[in-house]
């Protein structure tokens, strides 16, 4: 093979290097480098790839294990089935599928004001009714400020506790495990906070979370179709309201409206 311009030349006393080798990354020529062996023995070191391409190897190497680290968290965080992968640009492009108008005005301010909070200290508090996509803007939250801050995180759907504690709080039992979770995570999400009551021993559990972050200056995540009246009902605490008073001084308030997309997945514009 001819030797070009980058080719290694020998240095003086040496013998001729062999011909090079083709990276296997970019496919060019690379000369092998003379190196002394032992005894003193000049000899020449074949390489498989130039040193650059070796270096962006190693960067993909190390970002293809920041990601799949990044999905082994996102898959701990308890994320609802199906919405562990989902990000802003899907929900967005999903969103913009089946609303038209005003209505899809209304839920891109609410989308909007949670993409722009990644990396932010103050947490949110996503209220309106039933079916607006509250829960799919909290998880793409949750998700993308995962990935993008590499901080842990976890989601906890309120009913869903309040019925596995009455089942079993045991070691290793659900609820014992969702609440453990909370307490090791950096980022929290409360879903449908506020629906229906629970038991004594959950509603100590969330005062003590809200109190909790509060006092560190952690992130928390919550969503609700519940006033202040039927938060407070339903966390046993209809005189003091102490958990929806915390909400609002560690929360920014962001009100999610629209038609359901349930309703309008039922009228066949879903695609």
């Amino acid at each position: 093979m001819k030797r070009d311009a980058m080719a290694q030349k020998a240095p003086p006393g040496w013998p001729e290097p062999p011909p090079p080798e083709i990276c296997r990354r970019c496919h060019k020529p690379v000369w092998p480098v003379p190196i002394k062996g032992l005894q003193q023995i000049k000899k020449w070191l074949p390489q498989g790839i130039h040193p650059e391409c070796s270096e962006a190897e190693q960067r993909e190497k190390q970002a293809q294990v920041r990601h799949a680290e990044a999905m082994a968290a996102t898959m701990e965080a308890n994320l609802p089935a199906g919405l562990g992968q989902w990000s802003f640009e899907r929900a967005y492009r999903e969103a913009r599928a089946i609303k038209q108008g005003e209505d899809f005005a209304l839920w891109e301010r609410p989308w909007q004001e949670c993409r722009d909070w990644l990396g932010l200290k103050q947490g949110l508090f996503l209220h309106g009714p039933t079916g607006v996509g509250k829960t799919v803007l909290l998880c793409c939250t949750l998700a993308e400020n995962m990935r993008a801050e590499e901080e842990s995180g976890v989601y906890v759907h309120v009913p869903t506790l309040a019925r596995e504690s009455a089942k079993s709080m045991a070691k290793g039992s659900r609820a014992r495990n969702m609440m453990e979770a909370v307490e090791r995570r950096h980022l929290v999400v409360l879903d449908d906070l506020g629906v229906g009551k629970v038991g004594l021993r959950v509603a100590r559990f969330i005062t003590e979370v809200v109190d909790e972050r509060m006092r560190r200056g952690l992130p928390l995540l919550v969503g609700t179709n519940a006033g202040e009246k039927e938060m407070s009902a339903s966390l046993h605490d209809k005189k003091h309201h102490r958990v929806w008073d915390r909400l609002q001084r560690i929360c920014k308030a962001v009100r999610v409206e629209g038609l359901a997309f349930s309703a309008l997945m039922a009228e066949g514009d879903w695609e």
